[in-house]
This record gives C-alpha cells, sequence and structure tokens, in this order.
C-alpha cells in the first residue's frame, strides 16, 4: 500500500519500492498495488463535473511497474479510488482497476471502444477479491436502483492463474440479486448521475447482530447510535 498524495517520487517510499520489487520473494503469486490515487484513468479535471488528471508520479510508477512486469511475469494488479467511477485496463502486463463507487457524485469517464469496461453514466458499485491456492477471482458488483429497491449484479470480472492472466474480458452480467428486507429509504430520481444515498438516509443496526458479527459479548454505550447519515 503506498501514500499517492506525494508531488516528489524521489523519496523514502519510492526507494522502499523499488528495493521490495527487486526483491520479490519465492513463492509470490500476486502483487497488488493499493493507492488512493489511480496510475491510468481516462478522467480528467478539464471535463464537466470535474475528476483527475494524470500526474507525473502516476505516470512514473505506472512505467516502473510495467518495467518490472517484464521481469517478474507475475499478475500485477494496481487498484485505486479517486475517481468517482469504474475503470478496468491492461497495459504493459500490468491490470490497472480504479474503484471509485462508492457514492459520491461520480465522475465521467470517456469509454472507448477498446476499452475491458465500457459501460456509460455512473458506476456505483463494490470489488471483491477471491483468492484460492493457484487463482484469484475478481468482481465488480454494481448497484442499481429501481422502483426504490436496489439490485446487485456482477457487471465485470476477471481470473488469474498463477503467473498468468486468463482471458481478462468482460464478463456477461451475472443474474440480478435483489436485497432482502431494505433498511434504507432509497431516495428515486431521474437524474442521470443520481447517488442511491441521501444525505437524509437512515441506518438502522441491530446491537445483537453487530456483538454477534464481532463476537463481542456487549457494546459501549457510546459506540451506539440510534440512526446513522449518509
Amino acid at each position: 500500500m503506498l501514500d499517492s498524495n506525494v508531488s516528489n517520487p524521489d523519496n523514502e517510499q519510492w526507494k522502499w519500492l523499488l528495493e521490495r520489487l527487486g526483491n520479490v520473494p519465492e513463492g509470490v503469486q500476486y502483487l497488488f498495488i493499493v493507492q488512493h490515487h489511480p496510475a491510468m484513468t481516462h478522467s480528467s479535471g478539464r471535463l464537466p463535473g470535474g475528476g483527475h488528471s494524470l500526474r507525473p508520479v502516476d505516470q512514473r510508477l505506472a512505467s516502473l511497474l510495467e518495467e518490472s512486469q517484464k521481469r517478474l511475469n507475475l499478475p500485477d494488479v494496481v487498484l485505486a479510488g479517486h475517481v468517482h467511477n469504474y475503470e478496468r485496463y491492461v497495459h504493459g502486463g500490468v491490470i490497472y482497476i480504479t474503484a471509485g463507487g462508492g457514492g459520491a457524485t461520480p465522475h465521467e469517464i470517456p469509454r472507448d471502444p477498446a476499452d475491458l469496461y465500457q459501460a456509460p453514466g455512473s458506476t456505483y458499485s463494490y470489488c471483491r477479491v477471491t483468492v484460492d491456492r493457484n487463482s484469484l477471482s475478481f468482481q465488480m458488483i454494481k448497484v442499481q436502483i429501481a422502483n426504490q429497491q436496489p439490485s446487485f449484479t456482477v457487471e465485470d470480472s476477471f481470473q488469474l492463474g498463477q503467473g498468468h492472466a486468463k482471458p481478462a474480458a468482460a464478463s456477461p452480467k451475472a443474474k440480478s440479486s435483489r436485497a432482502r428486507s431494505p433498511m434504507h429509504s432509497w431516495p428515486s430520481s431521474r437524474e442521470l448521475y443520481a447517488r442511491p444515498f441521501s444525505n437524509q438516509t437512515q441506518v438502522a443496526l441491530s446491537q445483537k447482530a453487530i456483538c454477534d458479527r464481532l463476537q463481542l459479548s456487549e457494546i459501549p454505550r457510546n459506540y451506539l447510535t440510534q440512526s446513522a447519515g449518509g
């Protein structure tokens, strides 16, 4: 995990990264680089609604990882956020994922026919990574609101085998998994970039459910609230 809030890459963190990439232990099957700013994106600060233009430090990181990939020959995944949408690219043997669909006002992403993910508009979503002994699977689960009810579908996925990537094209849509007994008051909106949560969203939490989940006997009163804002 890297701190991407830097303007000068020639620091202790960069030296540490060079050392780690030059001494990857035997038996490592996958490399994950996690940071806030994406190292590859089609977003731009010049687009309506804002966004993120790649900085020299982002481009330098991408060049380093792609050059290292030639020597390491390991599946290399860069997972980032910052841009409020979803993107996935493969360049120089490196997989670049922008997972910024957590609920903020979306950024416009110009989609290209060669992009692995091409859906227009907003992509409110979360990502799931499952690692088995010799394989890794990735899924992007998108949330959509219809009739004030959320539904969740796998809109993008890929698999990696040890030392090589299986076909990384966007997968067909999976069947919708509709949430049961939703606890949220979902706003209805016809806006192109409608937000699934509003500032008035109320979230009900069961103390017993939380205790069971965290394997606690009780929760101190000062940690409990009756509702949470969106």
